[in-house]
């Protein structure tokens, strides 16, 4: 079964160098896919992880909570080579962000083939 999502690759600066919207994704999908990767280029880790990392500080989730275009959920991943962001990808759409980073996860498992 497919699931209807909206995918965005950015590049090493968060500019968004492809986007596909699957028949079905949610409209709102597509700037959460935006947002989820651009964070993923922004910050070098999964924005998830970066949450959980400062969930506990109120301070730091308040900055980086409350800062447009940067979503701090599942489904962002960055793309690493040599040890630099090369770019990153985001997947919204589907009914839980743990879904999307799955499929992101996969995403970037084929393309390294």
């Amino acid at each position: 079964m497919s699931v209807p999502v909206t995918v965005v690759i950015v590049d090493e600066s968060g500019i968004a160098k492809e986007m596909l919207r699957m028949d079905g994704a949610p409209l709102v999908s597509v700037q959460t896919a935006v947002n989820k990767a651009y964070a993923a280029a922004a910050i070098g880790m999964p924005p998830d992880e970066f949450y959980a990392a400062i969930k506990s500080d109120a301070a730091a989730v308040t900055e980086f909570g409350t800062r447009p275009g940067l979503a701090l959920i599942a489904g962002g991943l960055p793309v690493i080579a040599g040890g630099k962001v090369a770019g990153a990808i985001g997947v919204a759409g589907a009914m839980t962000a743990a879904e999307d980073r799955r499929i992101a996860e996969v995403a970037i498992a084929n393309a390294n083939g």
